[in-house]
């Protein structure tokens, strides 16, 4: 198997391996992020003052006789592009038409042409007045699907900068590993297209299924390379031409290819038997599949197909007796002492049991439900749910003293929304409104959300998608005597 098959995604096929050329790129990338991020850093400053004079990184370009570390930065702006967004704080700084600053879309930017349009910059889709969107004018200029995604950005009341994220990561910082990704899939994602039957347009769930299994990793490799056709059976090598007799080793009776091998054995049969899973095996070998095709199939069975064996883990148990009986062909291969069928199915049973039973988690007691605060405070909670196909939502607050009385409580409806965490993030804002009006002065916060939590517990301070929301909120939760922000 080629190398780059081996660096494709668990969940697309591959193994997961790092391509040592796109991580690099990843790395120099964080190095131009760094340049962003740490404008005054002696090392921006003086890059800044050779390089970009203008400030503009992005835009800079490669100088000849650069140093050599301008010119492997250039290299990771190239693929920090690729991932970078701006922020809406009061539009000045971007260009409607030329950058990336829509999210929600793969290309981060309009769709819409240009035009005739003398719009230029997002600063002119904005109202002055109300510090919201031009809506009138957003319908009037864009095609639906970019209105729609341009009133899903939200706005800050306060004055707020236009800054440069990550698109990439849901906080909007950047990461390496983020950026990898997004490297390793502008590389090889064609690539992988027409690669036998990896990356396809629909994935396919087997990938994801092996590696959940609760079994020993020996096993799961072994899955692996079976359903990608590379197990060394001896039709296998007798087509790479090795000097091999391709008889099936064990029963001398058929030629042995995956699917001999693991169901058309007469070991292999007795196994399953064993096993109480002939019935299943016989009727997925009557199909004129291959035995990668079987195996997959019978992964992917539903519970209640695999429920009528009599055992729990049935798929964890087709998998180790994949395994197991690969593992007895190869002691017979190389003439050591091997088990009867009996002994097999012991064996697979026995080991099925015991792993899953060292793996699976203790349980934990969970904390209580709502209770009531302090004398003095008042508990809000607040809570949001997320349509991603419509970008809408609904959120709702309740707000109650310390003898767990109701004091207010209300809902409404979003109607533009990015994501999950700007949902939650607009509910938070809801009930901050709320309790001002209610004249609310000492508030403990409940949300489910915890990144929502630690946002706010460290001053509101965000560069996702839901910044301009998070900054209404500190500024909200700042008109209070004493706000507290606790996870529920």
């Amino acid at each position: 198997m080629a190398w780059w098959k081996m660096c494709v995604p668990k969940n697309q096929g591959g193994m997961g391996f790092r391509d040592i050329h796109c991580f690099n790129l990843a790395l120099l990338a964080k190095q131009a992020w760094r340049l962003i991020d740490n404008p005054d850093s002696l090392c921006a400053t003086i890059l800044r003052a050779k390089y970009y004079p203008d400030g503009d990184l992005l835009k800079s370009k490669s100088k000849r006789g650069a140093s050599f570390t301008w010119q492997s930065i250039m290299a990771g702006i190239t693929t920090l592009k690729r991932g970078y967004i701006w922020r809406v704080g009061n539009g000045h700084n971007i260009n409607i038409w030329k950058d990336a600053w829509i999210p929600n879309c793969v290309t981060r930017k309009i769709v819409t042409p240009r035009g005739s349009h003398l719009l230029s910059k997002v600063s002119d889709l904005i109202d002055p007045a109300s510090n919201n969107w031009d809506e009138e004018l957003i319908r009037q200029t864009m095609w639906p699907i970019d209105a729609q995604r341009i009133l899903s950005i939200p706005l800050s009341q306060y004055d707020m900068t236009d800054f440069i994220a990550w698109s990439y990561t849901k906080n909007g910082i950047f990461s390496v590993r983020s950026a990898y990704s997004v490297e390793w899939n502008y590389q090889y994602e064609s690539r992988l297209k027409y690669s036998n039957g990896m990356g396809r347009s629909i994935p396919n769930p087997i990938w994801c299924q092996i590696w959940k299994l609760a079994c020993p990793a020996k096993v799961k490799k072994i899955i692996w390379r079976t359903l990608h056709g590379t197990l060394p059976c001896r039709v296998t090598l007798a087509n790479r031409h090795m000097k091999v007799s391709p008889s099936c080793p064990t029963c001398s009776r058929g030629l042995e290819d995956t699917k001999h091998m693991l169901f058309l054995c007469s070991k292999a049969k007795e196994v399953w038997k064993r096993l109480g899973m002939d019935v299943i095996i016989g009727k997925a070998c009557e199909v004129d599949l291959a035995g990668e095709a079987i195996l997959e199939y019978l992964l992917l069975l539903p519970d209640q197909d695999l429920s009528i064996m009599g055992y729990q883990n049935v798929r964890e148990m087709i998998a180790i007796s994949a395994w197991y009986l690969w593992w007895e062909r190869r002691k017979l291969v190389h003439k050591e002492l091997t088990q009867n069928a009996n002994q097999i199915a012991m064996g697979i049973i026995a080991l099925t049991s015991n792993f899953v039973n060292a793996s699976s988690p203790k349980a934990t007691m969970k904390k209580g439900g709502w209770y009531c605060p302090p004398r003095g405070f008042v508990k809000l909670n607040v809570d949001a749910s997320f349509d991603h196909d419509m970008l809408k939502g609904t959120m709702g607050a309740v707000l109650r003293d310390h003898k767990g009385r109701f004091i207010a409580g209300g809902n409404g409806k979003i109607d533009y929304c990015a994501d999950v965490l700007m949902a939650e993030a607009l509910a938070l804002k809801f009930g901050l409104t709320m309790a001002q009006r209610m004249g609310c002065n000492r508030l403990i916060i409940n949300s489910d959300n915890m990144e929502v939590v630690e946002t706010m517990q460290e001053g509101g301070q965000s560069t996702g998608a839901a910044a301009a929301v998070f900054e209404d909120c500190y500024h909200y939760a700042c008109d209070f005597v004493t706000t507290r922000f606790e996870h529920c």
